[in-house]
């Protein structure tokens, strides 16, 4: 018997092992997806960009590899963009060479997204050299359009720090400034970053919009015990202004805040081509992601996230809810509202369970009796099983989105605001034993 899940939704590959979401665009009718890819084993590995389609988010194919290992090594990840609606199309990735460690920014430029060309004088952002060597951790470019929209800027990690880059053609690109989130208090190797753009109510005004700077982190020690996190990755936002050549945070609000409470998302990054931001991460964790079940393939995404801006109390928050047909969400989800102290529990008979619980300041999700307590024993502590995130809205019921499917449960509270990403890995069917009613005032 396969040990390797159907989901209804979710996106995994025909084989072999999958991580970080790549080059997210949506063209010609069609929504693309790119990934980390490694056909060969259900292990990390050799990295190229896997590729898959679909019309309707659920549904997905899987197509021939859109870029694969070649003389700059392996393609680790990035974006795709388009000047017109219907291309062409420029893919930009970052090639990292195996033995060296070195990290640069190539170009691979597309017609159609069926058949994919390589820029021959790549790389096109090389990894300059000081006294020191190269930079280290150079890497995940997504490239969107720029604030004037008279050309497109590159968001790129580096090291600590993130960078920017400009440029008109996709071949030529100029340093334009970055951003330090240390001087925010967070320490670590930053990784995929992005930029989301909130429209004000005119929408050709970009000075008077809002942008989010989202990236994902692997923080230091050090760094996890100033802010008493459990984990050492997690996906962060600021909200602010960009001008082109950086970022600057809302001077009021400067701490940052968490896109994911849950263990089993990373690496979120948005679709282009598309009115609104919408979002999607590989819904694994490096901790135990190449133990858990798998026989043909390891690797899932997150179900698509449409996300919109709420303001609360004179800060704004970034809200996340499921893009997907209304029939997959009537069928895969189920909407509760919760006053303080209540629960909301999934669970099977063999002892296997998941719960939401409301407190007064918190909200707080366990798992017990699967996951890392079956294929990861010395994991099975505390932060890998318990999960709590501050109530943004202090007064009355929580209102609650349960998404399940196979036993990945993405859970929206307050209207989206709060986000849990977790899975059970079930041997049965989690069922609710809670059934409570939906606020008709809560809006979804």
């Amino acid at each position: 018997m396969s040990t390797d899940r159907q989901f209804n939704f979710h996106f995994v590959p025909v084989k072999g092992w999958m991580n970080d979401p790549n080059g997210l665009i949506y063209a010609d009718g069609k929504y693309h997806i790119f990934f980390q890819y490694n056909p060969e084993s259900t292990v990390w590995g050799p990295m190229n960009w896997g590729h898959a389609v679909s019309q309707d988010l659920q549904h997905w194919n899987q197509l021939e590899n859109a870029i694969e290992v070649d003389e700059n090594g392996y393609a680790f990840s990035g974006s795709a963009v388009t000047l017109k609606e219907q291309g062409p199309y420029y893919l930009l990735y970052t090639s990292h060479n195996p033995q060296s460690g070195e990290q640069q920014q190539c170009l691979v430029e597309s017609e159609n997204l069926e058949t994919f060309k390589k820029y021959e004088k790549n790389p096109v952002i090389k990894n300059q050299k000081n006294e020191k060597g190269y930079k280290k951790d150079f890497r995940d470019p997504k490239v969107f359009s720029s604030p004037d929209n008279n050309s497109f800027v590159a968001v790129i990690a580096a090291g600590k720090i993130i960078e920017f880059y400009s440029t008109d053609d996709f071949k030529n690109w100029s340093f334009a400034g970055s951003f330090n989130p240390q001087e925010y208090g967070l320490e670590g190797i930053c990784e995929c970053p992005d930029l989301l753009y909130f429209p004000s109510q005119n929408q050709n005004d970009k000075k008077n919009g809002k942008w989010i700077l989202l990236f994902s982190m692997i923080l230091t020690e050090d760094c996890m015990k100033a802010h008493n996190y459990s984990r050492e990755k997690l996906v962060f936002y600021f909200t602010g202004d960009f001008d082109g050549k950086t970022f600057t945070v809302n001077p009021d609000k400067k701490e940052a805040l968490l896109l994911d409470y849950g263990p089993d998302a990373y690496a979120y990054t948005s679709f282009a081509g598309v009115k609104e931001p919408v979002l999607m991460a590989w819904g694994e964790n490096w901790d135990y992601a190449a133990r858990t079940p798998a026989e043909n393939y390891r690797g899932k995404m997150t179900a698509p996230r449409i996300c919109i801006l709420q303001s609360n109390e004179d800060e704004e928050y970034l809200c996340q809810i499921p893009y997907l047909p209304e029939e997959v969400l009537d069928n895969n989800s189920n909407l509760y509202n919760c006053a303080v102290g209540e629960s909301i529990v999934y669970e099977n008979d063999l002892g296997q369970s998941l719960s939401i619980t409301v407190e007064e300041k918190e909200i707080v999700v366990e798992r017990k009796g699967c996951g890392t307590e079956k294929f990861a024993p010395e994991l099975s502590v505390q932060k890998y099983n318990r999960f709590t995130a501050p109530r943004k809205w202090a007064d009355g019921g929580t209102g609650v989105m349960v998404l399940e499917d196979k036993g990945y449960f993405e859970i929206f509270c307050e209207g989206g605001l709060t986000v849990f990403s977790v899975d059970t890995w079930a041997d049965a069917p989690l069922v609710c034993k809670k059934n409570l009613s939906l606020d008709d005032q809560l809006e979804w």
